[in-house]
């Protein structure tokens, strides 16, 4: 009997572990997604682990080829190729090797890059053979392609003159760019295309050239005349072409399956085209077959080889070139690279101000600005070091407009207007030589306080070049010039700060130049002799490694492995991100405080309101005293959807929106509260009361001074059932606020959902430091709960 006892206890503890474990994983989930990274998240089949645990995580990293390959060159003037270098952004790059992280960026550890290539050592050139490659260049210039590419390819010619950057610009449009020649699916797109372009012109005109009279035969014609003669006219009323065509486009189609460009694949593609083009090149077969062609068949011959070969060869041109551009670019990396790994942590903050400090105090800026930054730098809030200073410099702005007796508004008007001129007159400047931009400055702090003068001086200045830009400002001036002309003596004043807004915005652009190149450059504990130094950009997970004048497109065909290591403490920091950036997502010590404060407001005045009806509900006698109680009682019953209409209207009639009083006093009285007490006041023997009363002792002390101490795990029940209902009480709250302000936890959650999409790992964190108050609250109270539900008479 014990035996069978034991094993129905053993059963009922199995089912009851099963069952909380089956209650708590929607839980245990939830706080195992607030770990995660984004894209640990949403995976299939679903895990537990993250890598956010791991002191080594391996991280995918490619070389990204976009940091050039967004130059367009073909949309590019010859000025604007000559006067930037290579067209803007290459300027800077040409010695910047950028890689890409795939996944979340890593916001702290000690990175180890790895560069290697499929044919083993990594190599890289430090000179050219201009010679040979000026040679390859006219070649391919003389080189005839389909139309799409022709004046692509022409377009690289100005960069004959700076060799490596004719190889980076072909190399970006076979490969890298938006739409790289070597396009699987535009290629072969193409390439059927013409193929069976040349065949409908052979179906078309095959016939009618074979009854060319130059296929006829003539008395003076030789033997082997008449012989080339009868093939050629047999060859054009065949269907030869045609069943080569048809097989060579259906053999190609197989090229447009794969991952990337058609490079890895472009020999083998040359060679399909290759031997389409040699079956039917009449005159390579004529060639072979009769050891020449007669001179009088040349028209044919030549016809043919325009309208069927040509379309079909352009495109063998293109890989051809790609092939010898290739094979010179390989051939020129001659220097193996030693020791092809780089190792690199972050500096801390500590070092980065002091960094930042000596960037500043060595630069050229003008004591003001530069004084203007260091204050800023020594409140040590480097992550919003840019949005600070504007916003310093546009008070500084306001502040000295305002003191010439503007208003407020109008100041806001005139800096508006100010913006807009500086802002095109920077656009102008970048599109400027070094000498021109000299000149703009000097004319700027020289004539900046009479604009007419001003606009003059740029459109004869710069009116030839820049025609468009010019214009606008020009115009823009004349009607600040018109505005700020009825301020009488103060115009010229006000003109003038045209200057304090080009100095202010070159400052900017300056001293933002100085933080990024400081904030994101990164501690170098390993790497390479041709490596200077290393930055990192945590935002778009983007790796910038300096060469010394090493050109990055020799590693452009380089594979990188990235692996970043962790310390114990950084892999408890790695776990609690998520936590982190969501707490700083929205402003949730703001959510935490509303909530705290109506929760425990509503519990409070709920509790007084439910003790005291549920004392006159179960003790005072009074007529109809049931009859109301079920009344109220049946409130319960309606849907607390029913009720937002006509509570809302309410609340608004009363002002109460947007404020703590729509949050609180709909909800300080509580049926089920009044119903849970009252049914443990029952219980209290009526005796006791009369002893009170016999005791001198009034209705309401003894409410507070017997019934409530006697009641009190009941009253810390209904208490507890309150504050979690209010605590997560979300549609009301929803729509009786508008600003952040005034909203609490549930509502704030809603910030990680969008039309975009929803952060999950940071929601899911989001949930658990919000109901984590509940939870503990509920283990600290849980005696009292049982004890009040056992108490009330509930089953």
């Amino acid at each position: 009997m014990k035996r069978k006892n034991g094993f129905v206890e053993l059963i009922l503890y199995v089912v009851a572990f099963a069952g909380a474990a089956i209650m708590l994983m929607p839980f245990v989930w939830m706080v195992d997604t607030s770990l995660k990274l984004p894209e640990e998240v949403q995976v299939w089949p679903p895990t537990w682990t993250t890598v956010n645990a791991l002191f080594t995580r391996p991280i995918k990293t490619s070389i990204d080829h976009s940091a050039y390959a967004s130059v367009n060159y073909g949309a590019m003037s010859l000025q604007q190729m000559l006067s930037s270098g290579v067209g803007g952004r290459e300027k800077e790059l040409p010695d910047v090797l950028t890689l890409k992280l795939v996944g979340t960026p890593p916001i702290r550890g000690i990175f180890n890059l790895r560069l290697s290539e499929s044919n083993g050592q990594v190599k890289y050139a430090t000179s050219v053979n201009r010679t040979r490659l000026v040679s390859l260049i006219r070649k391919i210039d003389s080189t005839k392609y389909p139309i799409s590419f022709k004046d692509k390819l022409k377009n690289l010619e100005v960069l004959k003159s700076k060799p490596v950057e004719y190889i980076k610009a072909f190399i970006n449009l076979f490969k890298y760019s938006k739409s790289p020649v070597l396009s699987r699916i535009n290629f072969i797109s193409g390439l059927t295309e013409s193929a069976k372009f040349s065949d409908s012109f052979f179906k078309r005109y095959g016939p009618i050239l074979a009854r060319n009279p130059r296929l006829l035969a003539s008395k003076g014609d030789s033997s082997s005349v008449l012989s080339q003669k009868k093939f050629l006219k047999h060859f054009l009323l065949s269907d030869v072409y045609t069943k080569a065509s048809n097989a060579f486009v259906k053999r190609i189609q197989r090229f447009k399956k794969g991952l990337g460009t058609l490079a890895p694949d472009s020999k083998n593609l040359y060679s399909e085209i290759e031997s389409f083009i040699n079956k039917v090149d009449l005159e390579r077969i004529l060639k072979e077959k009769f050891g020449g062609i007669s001179p009088s068949l040349s028209f044919i011959i030549n016809f043919y080889e325009m309208r069927a070969i040509e379309p079909v060869k352009e495109w063998m041109n293109l890989l051809r070139s790609y092939d010898e551009m290739q094979q010179f670019y390989i051939s020129s990396k001659k220097v193996v690279l030693k020791n092809p790994e780089i190792r690199f942590g972050f500096f801390t903050q500590r070092e980065k101000i002091q960094n930042l400090k000596n960037a500043i105090l060595n630069s050229k800026i003008p004591k003001y600005y530069s004084t203007l930054a260091l204050g800023i730098i020594r409140k040590q809030k480097l992550g919003n070091f840019v949005n600070l200073l504007i916003k310093r410099i546009g008070s500084m702005e306001k502040s000295s407009v305002l003191k010439l007796g503007v208003s407020k508004d109008e100041t806001v008007l005139l800096l508006g207007k100010l913006s807009n001129i500086v802002a095109n007159m920077k656009i102008l400047y970048t599109s400027l030589t070094s000498e021109e931009q000299s000149d703009l400055n000097e004319m700027i702090s020289k004539d900046s306080n009479n604009m007419e003068v001003f606009s003059h001086d740029i459109v004869s200045t710069f009116g030839k070049l820049h025609p468009n830009m010019t214009s606008i400002i020009s115009g823009q001036l004349e009607q600040y010039a018109n505005l700020v002309s009825s301020y009488g003596e103060k115009a010229s004043k006000l003109e003038g700060f045209l200057s304090t807004l080009w100095d202010d915005q070159r400052a900017v652009t300056k001293l933002t130049g100085i933080f990024n190149n400081v904030y994101y450059t990164m501690k170098v504990l390993k790497a390479p002799s041709i490596v200077s130094k290393v930055q990192y950009f945590p935002q778009n997970g983007k790796i910038k490694v300096f060469l010394k004048g090493i050109n990055s497109v020799w590693f452009s065909d380089a594979k990188v492995t990235t692996k970043v290591k962790f310390n114990f403490q950084q892999v408890l920091a790695n776990l609690f991100q998520n936590y982190v950036e969501a707490w700083n997502a929205a402003p949730f010590a703001r959510y935490y405080l509303n909530t705290v404060f109506v929760a425990t407001v509503t519990t409070f005045l709920s509790i007084v309101f439910g003790v005291m009806a549920a004392f006159a509900f179960s003790k005072l006698h009074f007529k109809g005293r049931d009859f109301f109680f079920m009344l109220f009682l049946s409130t319960m019953m309606i849907p607390g959807e029913v009720l937002l209409v006509p509570n809302f209207i309410t609340i608004v009639k009363f002002g109460w929106l947007n404020t703590y009083y729509a949050l609180i006093v709909p909800w300080i009285a509580s049926a089920f509260v009044i119903f849970l007490i009252r049914q443990n006041f029952m219980s209290v023997p009526d005796e006791l009361f009369d002893a009170a009363k016999i005791d001198g002792a009034s209705s309401w002390r003894f409410l507070w001074t017997v019934m409530v101490p006697l009641s009190k795990p009941v009253i810390i029940t209904g208490a507890l059932l309150n504050f979690v209902g209010s605590w997560n009480a979300f549609l009301w709250v929803l729509i009786v606020t508008n600003t952040p302000s005034m909203r609490t936890l549930p509502v704030g959650l809603q910030n990680f959902s969008s039309n975009a999409g929803t952060l999950y790992n940071q929601l899911m964190a989001a949930s658990t430091f919000s109901m984590l108050p509940i939870v503990i609250l509920f283990l600290f109270a849980q005696k009292y709960f049982i004890q009040g539900i056992a108490r009330s008479g509930l089953k």
